[in-house]
């Protein structure tokens, strides 16, 4: 079964332009087609020209024309005469070649030709071949196909040789809706070339300089062309082109495609050929991007498709950035099981380069990242190396910090990018301030401020120890680390600088920081203390850091007491002292004023925590002193008598609870003692008490008229014998009852001091007070004793011994005890005992 095809023939007739004859029934819509077949563009005056050949579309159908020059004598001058097939548009899809057709146009104008409708069967279409040369020629109108095909391309063919044949040729290049878009013919003036259609129009030769310079593509004599573009060659129907093109479309089994996506798929046949050796990530990736195009099923194509997933995979464990990348575009909802094993892929590539010390050693990774976080976060590939950075910021470590390093020395704005996501641990920290890189002052800058947001002192204190000289440096720092208890940034900074220039701006800026780590300093090398200056309170800090570390409080310290009385008189002047260090200093010895010249303006200047320290030690240090020596001169002192009576005392009692002899001094000195607090010193008593002590006891209670204190001295002479000698001085004190119970009892009667018992005590005293023997202050020989009594070449104590021993016996010529006691009494006038064993002598 074929198609009918109408004839026309028209031309000037009676002056006119008219239908002159046609196979159509329709003879309103012959006429309407007559008219658009006559020529449009008139031929310059005298230009020959020869018939052509014209199509274009007119209503439902295509016109299919020979135009002839009618020089006939009837008509006018620059008339035509045309012929025309009338070929209905539903038909054009079957029409592939218009050649045929040509045949039943004369070759010459033939105005008696006979019309009769056309049968067209498919059996009489063939493929246009054209001869090697023309071919070559029409080349050059297969480069510019596409843009031609798409309307943006007008074609001119310049000569009307063969232009028959390249319009056949080029109609079988076109899809049926192009061909109802297809304009050909013959055009004399440029302004005249249709607009809007697929244009593709011959022109006399001589009429080419009009044309070429109007933007046309124009198609020349002498124009040869080889085609290389595969799409060209596919176009071209070149069978070899055909057959590659074919093998890909059929293994991805995608459908036909159209001419303009012939170019497209053109593009990733070669990759296709050779996808197990290609290298290029970049065509794969388009080869892939092709295929997910025109085969999206990931069910269809199936081994093509799993071939190039694996190939890509494997290229992508060593790509570059850029091909990584590159591959967010590909589309992995084509490819069954292709997102698992790129993730796998895009993991060894992540940490094998893009995390890898050594390789950002080499490469510059920072674009890639911008581009990462950047890019749509929703894409397969992004998030998946987004996540990996994510994790791999998220816990820093020694290497992944130098990583890091080498993209901020890439690129300071990605600092910012990242920021959010780093690791904000103390190891974190830690690791990236030890790996510091040595960085130019612009990125330093931007490190400084970050440091600061996040409260990094360390990394700070780093970074301005490569910019600054130590002091100014630690200044720095002491601006923005302020909190007390961070000490970890000063001591990066204070590494390695010499103990004296980190003390020196120690005293100069107060940061107690700065003091703890001089007192440590001081600890560690003691002589650093030599250099205090007790009037810096600084210095006293840093003095008292040093004690709080270890140092025993003197250690280092020239001149203990010396430093001590001036710091005494420093804060006597009201000047600012060191609390904590007053504390220490009164927990030592050097708490004891008792020698301090300025020892009664001292109290009103103490620290209440600190003057009772000082009392204290004061204090026992007086006591001390007095019960050693009765004799001693107790200075007149307010505040410190008062805390002897009110604290002092209670506590020495306590410590000589069993050593009378140590408290009677004291006791005799300060009447103003509570006689509750002798009453329970005596009733608590359980020491020894010799015959001088328990007498001058005996005499301190009748002095006081402690009636309280004798009865307890009753009461505990049973278990301490020599107290009876203490009643002896004070029973006038006790109830008539009493007195005859002791009377009864045997414990008083006139002789009750035996004379061992006063020779014993005289001795004792003697030792005491002369430690160095009797010729000590030359007691002996102011008793007048001569220095043969005396041995030599023995301790004093031996000597006093042997010294007593002749004079109570009778072995010494000139001295007498009496005599030797009231020397030792010219000499301790207050001395109690020695009064008391002058009584007791005279009784003997």
């Amino acid at each position: 079964m074929g198609i009918i095809i109408h004839q026309a023939i028209c031309g000037e007739q009676n002056k006119a332009w008219e239908l002159i004859n046609t196979t159509l029934e329709d003879i309103p819509l012959a006429k309407k087609i007559a008219f658009q077949v006559d020529l449009q563009d008139s031929p310059p005056s005298g230009l020959q020209w020869l018939p052509v050949l014209r199509g274009f579309s007119f209503g439902n159908h295509f016109l299919l024309i020979k135009t002839y020059p009618d020089n006939s004598p009837e008509v006018r001058n620059g008339r035509v005469f045309s012929h025309c097939l009338i070929i209905d548009k539903s038909d054009l899809s079957i029409i592939s070649d218009v050649s045929h057709l040509l045949t039943f146009f004369s070759p010459e104008m033939n105005k008696a030709i006979q019309l009769a409708p056309i049968t067209l069967t498919t059996a009489e279409q063939n493929i246009v071949e054209l001869k090697d040369n023309l071919q070559k020629r029409f080349n050059k109108v297969i480069q510019f196909f596409l843009r031609f095909s798409e309307g943006v391309e007008t074609i001119i063919w310049i000569g009307q040789k063969n232009y028959e044949i390249a319009v056949s040729k080029l109609w079988q290049m076109l899809s049926p809706q192009q061909r109802e878009n297809f304009y050909f013919g013959i055009n004399f003036n440029p302004a005249e070339v249709a607009k809007n259609k697929l244009v593709f129009v011959t022109i006399p030769e001589n009429l080419e300089s009009k044309f070429t310079t109007k933007g046309f593509t124009t198609i020349c004599k002498e124009d040869s062309i080889e085609l290389t573009d595969f799409a060209d060659q596919y176009l071209a129907r070149e069978e070899n082109a055909i057959r590659r093109i074919e093998s890909f479309i059929s293994s991805i089994e995608a459908v036909r495609p159209n001419q303009k996506d012939i170019s497209v798929i053109a593009k990733g046949v070669t990759t296709f050929e050779n996808i197990d050796e290609e290298k290029d990530i970049k065509l794969l990736n388009t080869l892939s991007n092709i295929i997910s195009k025109y085969s999206p099923n990931p069910s269809q194509g199936i081994l093509t498709k799993s071939k190039l997933v694996k190939r890509i995979s494997l290229l992508a464990e060593k790509a570059e950035d850029s091909e990584i990348f590159l591959l967010r575009n590909f589309h992995t909802s084509a490819f069954k099981g292709s997102k698992e094993l790129f993730s796998t892929a895009i993991d060894k590539w992540c940490n094998n380069f893009l995390l890898n010390e050594k390789q950002n050693q080499k490469i510059n990774y920072a674009p890639f990242i911008h581009q990462i976080l950047a890019a749509d976060q929703s894409n397969w590939l992004v998030s998946s190396v987004t996540d990996k950075l994510n994790e791999f910021l998220f816990k820093v470590n020694k290497i992944s910090a130098k990583v890091i390093w080498s993209w901020i020395l890439s690129d300071i704005t990605i600092l910012k990018k990242i920021s959010d996501k780093l690791d904000n641990t103390k190891p974190a920290e830690t690791y990236l301030y030890e790996t510091l890189p040595i960085l130019n002052e612009e990125i330093l800058l931007e490190i400084k401020s970050f440091a600061i947001k996040r409260k990094w002192f360390r990394l700070y204190a780093t970074i301005l120890k490569t910019q600054y000289p130590f002091e100014e440096a630690i200044n720095e720092q002491l601006k923005i680390d302020s909190e007390m208890n961070h000490y970890e940034g000063i001591e990066i900074i204070t590494k390695s600088v010499k103990s004296n220039c980190i003390i020196s701006v120690a005293l100069s800026n107060g940061d107690r920081r700065l003091i703890q780590l001089s007192g440590k300093l001081c600890n560690k090398d003691k002589k650093l203390l030599s250099s205090l200056e007790i009037e810096n309170i600084n210095w006293q800090e840093i003095w008292l850091a040093s004690i709080n570390n270890g140092n025993d409080i003197y250690d280092g310290i020239k001149e203990p007491l010396q430093t001590t009385y001036k710091l005494f008189n420093l804060l006597i002047s009201g000047k600012s002292i060191s609390e904590g260090l007053l504390i220490k200093i009164g927990e030592t010895d050097y708490a004891n004023v008792l020698d301090f010249p300025n020892r009664s303006e001292i109290w009103d200047r103490l620290p209440s925590k600190v003057k009772t320290k000082f009392l204290e030690k004061t204090s026992a240090s007086l006591l001390e002193s007095l019960s050693r020596d009765s004799t001693y001169q107790v200075p007149t002192d307010k505040e410190l008598s008062d805390y002897i009576v009110s604290d002092g005392i209670s506590l020495f009692l306590y410590y000589n609870r069993n050593n009378i002899k140590s408290v009677l001094p004291i006791l005799n000195t300060y009447t103003q003692i509570p006689q509750q607090m002798i009453k329970d010193y005596v009733y608590n008593y359980s020491g020894k008490i010799d015959v001088v002590d328990s007498v001058q006891l005996g005499k301190l209670v009748i002095s006081r008229n402690s009636s309280k204190v004798a009865q307890v001295i009753q009461s505990k002479v049973k278990h301490i014998p020599n107290l009876k000698y203490a009643l002896i001085e004070c029973h006038s004190l006790l109830g008539i009852f009493d007195k005859a119970s002791l009377v009864f009892s045997g414990i008083i009667n006139d002789s009750s001091i035996s004379e061992d018992e006063w020779w014993q005590s005289f001795s004792d005293i003697a030792i005491r007070l002369y430690e160095e023997g009797p010729t000590e202050n030359e007691i002996w020989k102011q008793s007048d004793g001569h220095k043969y009594d005396l041995i030599t070449g023995v301790s004093g104590k031996e000597s006093w011994l042997n010294a007593l021993i002749k004079l109570r016996n009778g072995g010494c010529k000139d001295i007498t005890p009496k005599k030797l006691l009231k020397a030792m009494i010219n000499e301790f006038p207050q001395n109690q005992e020695l009064r008391t064993l002058k009584d007791l002598w005279n009784k003997l």
